[in-house]
């Protein structure tokens, strides 16, 4: 079992949008973008995790990883 260290930094906010915020954070201690998106919205999470997984480009971030947080608020 493969162990990832995640860690959000909800004091620095990069930007916000419709779907939800962006802060800063590490990745098994990558400096990475983190979004938070509410779990309300799954249909919309669903597709935008899809659109990321298939984009491929130097100037697209790419999605490492999904999950929800665990008081289930947030993925």
């Amino acid at each position: 079992m493969k162990i990832i260290l995640l860690q959000v930094n909800t004091s620095k906010l990069l930007g916000s949008g419709t779907f939800g915020h962006v802060f800063e954070g590490t990745f098994n201690g990558d400096p990475v973008a983190v979004k938070q998106m509410t779990t309300t919205t799954a249909e919309i999470i669903q597709i935008e995790m899809n659109t990321h997984i298939e984009l491929n480009h130097v100037n697209v971030v790419k999605l490492l990883d999904v999950a929800d947080s665990a008081d289930n608020n947030f993925t």
